[in-house]
């Protein structure tokens, strides 16, 4: 803040102490210092809340304010490698497959992520990560696939009961 000042104060003549070819240095040392960011947790929705085998899954980010640059999806820990997607918003809308998609997820303009045919392999934490000129935001949800087999299994045994079972 201080080097802003005595930038606005050079910028309108009132302020001579250092000369004219420190005012790059100045920005430079201004934006190394005063642009800590820290990003704040947003919780995230799963829809269905028990996705099965086969079937298909929303990841929806409950908190876009301020509004978005940039949302970036991770399967596994939030390193380069493991990004699945990334949305920008500006300048205009465009969406980038990064190393992780297995083009079975479909994002969505407003964050969130879409798995269909899902399998044993998708189980895993997904991290969003929502960049915004105020500041960023940041939510993990654990998504864990439950076999089809083992429903089709249950609702076998409940049907097959009724016919050795007698009434």
């Amino acid at each position: 803040r201080g080097a802003l000042n005595a930038i606005s104060c050079f910028l309108a003549g009132g302020w001579t102490g250092w000369p004219v070819r420190s005012l790059p240095t100045l920005l430079y040392y201004d934006s190394m210092t005063t642009l800590t960011i820290t990003a704040q947790e947003t919780s995230i929705t799963m829809k269905p809340p028990r996705p099965v085998e086969g079937g298909k899954v929303y990841l929806i980010p409950q908190d876009l304010s301020p509004a978005p640059v940039l949302c970036r999806w991770f399967r596994g820990e939030s390193i380069e490698n493991n990004t699945i997607a990334i949305f920008y918003f500006y300048p205009h809308p465009y969406i980038w497959d990064a190393t992780a998609f297995t083009g079975r997820e479909i994002m969505k303009s407003n964050c969130s992520l879409e798995i269909i045919d899902l399998n044993y392999n998708d189980t895993a934490n997904y991290t969003v990560l929502i960049e915004g000129l105020m500041g960023s935001r940041v939510g993990t949800v654990e998504l864990v696939i439950e076999g089809r087999s083992l429903i089709y299994l249950c609702m076998y045994l409940f049907i097959y009961s009724f016919y050795i079972l007698p009434f």
